[in-house]
């Protein structure tokens, strides 16, 4: 809640919160309807939440706040998003690429993932018309969402997948004012000598697990001289049936010769039960590396 109060104070337009609980607080309802009564350009977004059943999560609840669900790549409903009345639009949420620890990408699930997809084309929209109140922007991207499911309003979609373009195109054709576009004045654009880049291997891991991984399966990725470098526990739990991708970049540490240990960079994962462990050598000499673990 104090968060909340502090992203006002400073002028925020757009509030991605990926977060939640069952937890109801009038406290906080109090709090986001006064905010809204005193500022109608700030919106407020949040995750419907992930454990797959009807209950509702707050703050996404909230009638101030954009609940928002999670779909596929299909456009199919995720299994794990809540669905209920409270849910106002979805967005991608299922094995979106992101950042994660030590420079590399992997590929994360959850209303988590959706919400931020909702508040990106809230700002962005609202860069073109910074005069339109938080309330019309929000009821323009529900008005220009991609109908999925049940026809209408739903469950588990809401008024359906988030559509940048064709919120943009609504406002557009609409008697909304625009930013002017604005020439930039002609400037001497100076001269930038690049940095010296290392040399790198790209690598990419994809595990797809069965239903003990959560409990039973680690790995780590480890320099020629023993270092950890990439490790689990700095990432998304293994579960059952979900594709876990890492992809990063290691150091070119070769002096050419392929069977020499020194090059070899190692992966190793690791069952606790005690069958199916693997160790493999990831030698940049001489190929790119990509493994595939299912």
């Amino acid at each position: 809640m104090k968060a909340m109060v502090k992203c006002n104070e400073a002028g925020a337009n757009v509030v991605s919160m990926s977060l939640g609980g069952n937890q109801y607080s009038q406290g906080y309802a109090d709090t986001l309807e006064t905010i809204l009564k005193d500022n109608d350009k700030i919106l407020f977004v949040a995750a419907a939440g992930n454990s797959g059943n009807s209950l509702k999560s707050y703050p996404a609840s909230y009638p101030d706040v954009m609940s928002v669900a999670s779909v596929d790549e299909q456009e199919n409903h995720s299994y794990f998003s809540q669905y209920n009345n409270a849910v106002d639009i979805a967005a991608p949420g299922t094995g979106v690429l992101s950042t994660v620890p030590n420079k590399g990408y992997g590929r994360m699930n959850g209303t988590s993932m959706a919400a931020p997809h909702v508040a990106g084309v809230a700002a962005l929209i609202w860069s073109y018309f910074p005069n339109v109140t938080a309330a019309s922007i929000r009821e323009v991207m529900e008005m220009t969402a991609k109908d999925l499911g049940a026809p209408g309003k739903d469950n588990y979609h809401g008024h359906g997948l988030v559509n940048a373009k064709s919120a943009l195109e609504y406002l557009q054709g609409h008697a909304f004012t625009a930013v002017p576009s604005i020439s930039p004045a002609p400037s001497i654009i100076p001269t930038v000598t690049s940095a010296p880049t290392e040399s790198c291997i790209i690598v990419e891991v994809h595990i797809l697990s069965d239903q003990y991984a959560h409990d039973e399966t680690t790995w780590d990725i480890r320099a020629p001289n023993g270092d950890v470098l990439f490790k689990s526990d700095k990432y998304p739990v293994l579960q059952d049936g979900i594709l876990f991708t890492l992809k990063t970049c290691l150091p070119e540490i070769c002096d050419g010769k392929i069977d020499d240990d020194d090059d070899e960079y190692v992966f190793n994962i690791y069952d606790s039960y005690g069958d199916h462990s693997l160790h493999l050598n990831l030698n940049p000499a001489w190929m790119m590396q990509k493994l595939d673990l299912f």
